[in-house]
C-alpha cells in the first residue's frame, strides 16, 4: 500500500433492530496499523471469513496491481459526522493503491454507526464511477447487511467491484471532421445495451470552423431541452477525465451552439459532462430570437 489521493462515494444504510451509538468518547486519536487487506476492528467477521476475504483481495492485487482493502470501524472510534473523514484519512494514511496509478479502493464499514463509505482512488474513478459504486452498495452490500450477513454482503460487493474493474472503461475516439454535427449528436447517445457503462467520447481534433452553420441552428435549438442521457466528452490532449457521472444531449448541444456563438472551435473545453440547464436554454433562445430579427 502506498499513499495516494482518493475521491469518495458515501452511503448510509439502515439495519433492522440495530441502534447506532453516536458518542465518540473513545475516538481513535491514533489510527490503527493495517494487518492485511481485511482489518476487522469491529469483529463483524469470523477469523475464517477474514482469511477468505484477505486471500481474495491478495490474489486480485497480484493479478492486477489494484489494491482493495476493507476496514470495519467500531462506533466508539468516531461518530456519524466524522465517519466519512475518518475513512478518507485512513485511506490516505494507509496508502491504499499504488502511488503512480492511484488504483486503490477502501471499503469502510461500521455496523454500530450503520454506515458504509467506499473511497476510490483517482485511477479507479476512470473505470468505476460514483453512480456505479452506489449501485453496487444499494444492490449488493446493503441488502445483505440488513439481514445481518456482513460477510456475504462484503464478499458479494467486492466481487461486483472486481467485475466492473475488469470490464474497464468504455471510451470511443473520433475526429470531428469526419462527422456532421448531427452524426456527432447520434454518437453522443448512450448505448442502450450498456446504460451504466463509463461512457466517454474522446475527441481527437477540434471541429473545423465551418462545422456548424447558421442553417443548422434551427434544428439544434430543438434539442437543447433534451434530458436524454449522453456521453461525456473529452479532448485527447486532456490529462483529466470528465468530472461527473452523466451528461445530457441538451447539455452537449448547448456546448455546440455556444461555441458557434463565440466563433470558437468545438469543443471549447478539455472535458465536459454538460447537462440541460434552464438558464443556458433561455440565454440561447434569446440570442436566436435576436439573430432572426
Amino acid at each position: 500500500m502506498t499513499k495516494h489521493i482518493t475521491t469518495i462515494a458515501i452511503f448510509l444504510f439502515s439495519f433492522l433492530n440495530i441502534f447506532a451509538q453516536t458518542g465518540n468518547e473513545n475516538s481513535w486519536k491514533i489510527l490503527p496499523k493495517y494487518k492485511g487487506w481485511v482489518n476487522d476492528f469491529e469483529n463483524i467477521l469470523t477469523d475464517e471469513q477474514e482469511k477468505t476475504l484477505d486471500s481474495l483481495l491478495a490474489a486480485y492485487e497480484k493479478r492486477t496491481t489494484t489494491e482493495i482493502a476493507v476496514i470495519s470501524i467500531p462506533s466508539n472510534a468516531t461518530d456519524k459526522d466524522n465517519f466519512n473523514n475518518l475513512v478518507l484519512q485512513i485511506a490516505n494514511t494507509w496508502g491504499v493503491g499504488k502511488k503512480v496509478k492511484n488504483n486503490g479502493v477502501l471499503i469502510g464499514i461500521s455496523k454500530g454507526l450503520r454506515m458504509i463509505r467506499i473511497s476510490n482512488g483517482l485511477g479507479i474513478e476512470k473505470i468505476l464511477t460514483d453512480s456505479q459504486t452506489k449501485e453496487i452498495v444499494d444492490q449488493t452490500f446493503i441488502p445483505n447487511f440488513k439481514k445481518g450477513d456482513f460477510y456475504e454482503g462484503t464478499v458479494q460487493g467486492i466481487q461486483e467491484i472486481i467485475k466492473m474493474l475488469d470490464q474497464g472503461p468504455k471510451s470511443d475516439f473520433i475526429n470531428l471532421k469526419e462527422f456532421t454535427v448531427f452524426q456527432y449528436i447520434e454518437l453522443l447517445k448512450i448505448d442502450k445495451e450498456n446504460p451504466n457503462g463509463f461512457n466517454i467520447l474522446t475527441i481527437g481534433l477540434q471541429a473545423p470552423v465551418n462545422w456548424v452553420t447558421k442553417k443548422d441552428i434551427d434544428s439544434l435549438i430543438t434539442l437543447i431541452g433534451s434530458n436524454e442521457p449522453a456521453k461525456c466528452v473529452m479532448q485527447v490532449i486532456s490529462s483529466y477525465l470528465p468530472q461527473g457521472d452523466s451528461s445530457t444531449i441538451g447539455g452537449q448541444v448547448m456546448d455546440i451552439i455556444e461555441a458557434f456563438i463565440d466563433t470558437k472551435s468545438y469543443p471549447t473545453v478539455l472535458t465536459s459532462c454538460a447537462k440541460t440547464d434552464e438558464k443556458r436554454i433561455e440565454k440561447i433562445k434569446q440570442w436566436w430570437i435576436e439573430q432572426k430579427k
